[in-house]
């Protein structure tokens, strides 16, 4: 049907060069060392259309058929010089057994003479004398017979080719590799002498270029001469072969588009390659030193390597394409946080997306995740989690928002908010459920921490204006008692009672000024006087103060990095966050313990209980000054309100303000503040400062 189609088409299209065998001339060459007989041939063939040619002993014959091949030959055995069988044996050692028909005339009748030329490889045997009358009649048999012959071989011939093709796409998951097989086998196929793909250029659509090329030994690149490459193949070319069904046939030479008609040139085939998304590529095979005939068995195995090829082609750009938005995918997802899990209905099976397994710290070729695991009851949140998945599980429900706690891995918590629908058939019935999942914990406690900060700026406000009145009156009252006491001397009241009432009154008022001093520090009125300073002999400095703070019942031990870079702080404000830490850590342990300062550079802590300053960043590296203890530690709620001011556990000492005023010192110095402490285990205090490289030790200008 295909061979129909096609000849009818190049009839119609004058600019397609093809040659048919039905419709070649045969060609037919007479060896004879008789001209009577070689005349006699050419007379009784002359009625019907044959390209006839002669030749008068065997060594002209093999020269003509190493130059031009016939399609018959007629072969008279008895020549001087080579003979009859010669010829034949050495026309069947070069071309095979059915390319030529080979018909033996000889006046030999005998049964050894025609076994020997059958066993030659002759097609058929002709007696002198001959029978002129029938002679034309056997001869276009023969010529019919043979182009049978050819035409089923090669029918089988280009099978192999196609199955061959076959077993390259179906064996190489490679599209390159894919590609260059197919175009070296093609290139055996069809006798070319150079085979490649054109391929739109992906940075410029307008433009085409080379994709996969191959060529045959000492055939010339093709990288050399691709721009007059492309130019010799002309526009119309490839406007004609992209609204062709059917491969096309033209002339052409190197630099210059040619004369379709011009049987010097050179001969292509082209073919368009309609892919997915409208793409067309073009295959093409152009025969440069050789000019085989191409018929039209030849058209339709390329015409079905190209629906072949264009099929792989296209399969693997929607699988690049497929892939390519997998990893976009899979990008957005990681810088997200965000994954995403499906349960099927049907088959009770949970999926994870690749991030869910980050987000959950689980290592997917270790971990397979299951329903009991995933809706697990661990925090109070969690029971709602688990009916709001059963009412769309009962169809009570298509969807639901929730944010809630999970445990990791690590046993870290973390917050994550999810997202949940259900998929339904065309019954209505549900399908499968999809979730997404993402990390919210930063924002989490980043929305916690905005709140805490706009809780603790209200009351420094709060606690800045009662400083700064209740100062004012300690001013008054210092004043008058400074007068009272000046008017006592001057009247000679030198009572000691007196004295004595006056003297309590004016340390009263000092304790109310320190107590002023505090407030104003813990509101961060206070101004203060970074300098840099040098860790380990600041607390050497103090080393005895701490010492007779804790108490001979407490060990105290000191551990600083050697080296240790110097940080930017107020050198008061920073001893009196040490004091105020460490009275804490004594208060901790009544009954004796251990209290241990250590200071090192290390890797900022991203830990959830960090109490961030979101005006500053500090980087990957950090100085940090840590205080630990084994004391009672604190319990969640009071380590929530741990710095909080005048919140104290002392019911008889202690004004709360230690850990608050530590907490605006950090928070005035850029750092930041980790407690980590549970019942029972003690508590650790982090102060993380940051790192200046080359920090000088003389006092900045601010």
């Amino acid at each position: 049907m295909l061979a129909e189609k096609s000849l009818l088409r190049f009839q119609q299209d004058p600019g397609v060069v093809h040659q048919n065998n039905s419709s070649r001339i045969p060609s037919i060459l007479i060896i004879d060392d008789d001209a009577t007989i070689r005349l006699l041939m050419r007379d009784a063939l002359i009625d019907e259309q044959y390209d006839i040619k002669e030749a008068q002993n065997g060594i002209d014959a093999l020269k003509y058929i190493s130059e031009q091949q016939p399609d018959l030959v007629l072969l008279d055995v008895n020549m001087p010089g080579i003979d009859g069988f010669d010829v034949c044996r050495e026309v069947r050692n070069l071309y095979g057994d059915t390319d030529i028909s080979i018909v033996m005339v000889t006046g030999m009748d005998d049964s050894v003479s025609i076994e020997r030329a059958y066993g030659l490889g002759a097609t058929d045997f002709i007696v002198k004398p001959i029978n002129w009358d029938t002679f034309p009649y056997r001869i276009q048999y023969l010529i019919k017979a043979r182009n049978a012959i050819i035409e089923t071989k090669n029918q089988e011939l280009h099978l192999q080719y196609i199955e061959r093709i076959s077993r390259i796409i179906t064996q190489n998951k490679n599209l390159k590799d894919i590609m260059h097989e197919m175009l070296s086998t093609m290139l055996k196929i069809y006798s070319a002498d150079r085979a490649f793909i054109i391929k739109p250029d992906s940075a410029e659509n307008n433009y085409l270029k080379i994709g996969c090329k191959v060529k045959s030994s000492g055939t010339e690149s093709i990288d050399k001469i691709q721009n007059s490459l492309f130019d010799a193949l002309g526009s119309y070319t490839f406007h004609r072969a992209k609204h062709s069904e059917y491969p096309i046939i033209t002339r052409f030479n190197d630099t210059n588009p040619a004369s379709l008609y011009d049987p010097t040139l050179k001969r292509q085939m082209i073919k368009a390659l309609n892919l997915q998304d409208n793409q067309i590529w073009y295959l093409v095979l152009q025969q440069c030193s050789t000019q085989t005939n191409w018929s039209i068995l030849h058209e339709e195995t390329f015409y079905k390597i190209c629906l072949r090829l264009s099929g792989v082609i296209s399969r693997y750009l929607l699988t690049e394409k497929l892939h390519i938005s997998e990893r976009l995918l899979k990008q957005a997802q990681k810088i997200g946080h965000l994954g995403n899990w499906n349960w099927n209905v049907k088959t009770s099976r949970l999926t994870w997306s690749e991030e869910m397994y980050h987000i959950y710290g689980r290592q997917e070729e270790r971990w397979t995740p299951g329903y009991e695991q995933f809706f697990k009851v661990e925090f109070e949140e969690d029971i709602q989690r688990l009916n709001l998945f059963k009412n769309i599980l009962n169809n009570t429900h298509k969807s639901y928002q929730f944010d809630h706690r999970i445990k990791n891995a690590s046993l870290n918590t973390r917050w994550v908010r999810e997202q949940c629908a259900g998929t339904y058939d065309e019954h209505d019935e549900l399908i499968e459920i999809n979730g997404l999942v993402q990390d919210i914990t930063d924002a989490h406690y980043k929305k916690e921490q905005e709140v805490h900060n706009n809780k603790m700026d209200a009351i420094g406000q709060l606690t800045s204006g009662v400083a700064h009145d209740f100062g004012n009156l300690m001013t008054v009252a210092k004043g008058n008692l400074d007068l009272l006491m000046e008017s006592m001397f001057r009247n000679n009241n030198t009572d000691n009672e007196d004295i004595e009432l006056v003297t309590d009154a004016y340390s009263a008022v000092e304790d109310s000024v320190e107590l002023t001093k505090q407030l104003l520090a813990f509101s961060r009125k206070k101004s203060i006087s970074p300098i840099s300073v040098n860790i380990e002999k600041t607390i050497n400095k103090f080393y005895k103060l701490f010492d007779n703070t804790v108490g001979e019942n407490i060990k105290l031990s000191i551990h600083i990095q050697p080296d240790l870079p110097n940080i930017l702080v107020d050198p008061t404000q920073f001893e009196s966050a040490l004091l105020n830490i460490i009275i804490n850590a004594r208060n901790a342990m009544p009954d004796g313990g251990h209290l241990s300062i250590s200071a090192e550079k290390i890797p900022t802590q991203r830990s959830q209980e960090i109490i961030r300053n979101a005006d500053n960043d500090l980087g990957d590296q950090c100085i940090c000054v840590h205080i630990k203890d084994d004391g009672t530690g604190m319990s969640k709620d009071v380590l929530d309100r741990a710095i909080e001011p005048f919140y104290t556990t002392s019911k008889t000492s202690g004004t709360g303000l230690g850990m608050s005023m530590v907490y605006g010192f950090i928070k005035q110095s850029s750092g930041e503040l980790v407690i980590h402490s549970k019942p029972d285990r003690g508590t650790t205090i982090y102060l993380q400062f940051p790192y200046y490289e080359n920090l000088s030790t003389e006092r900045p200008e601010l």
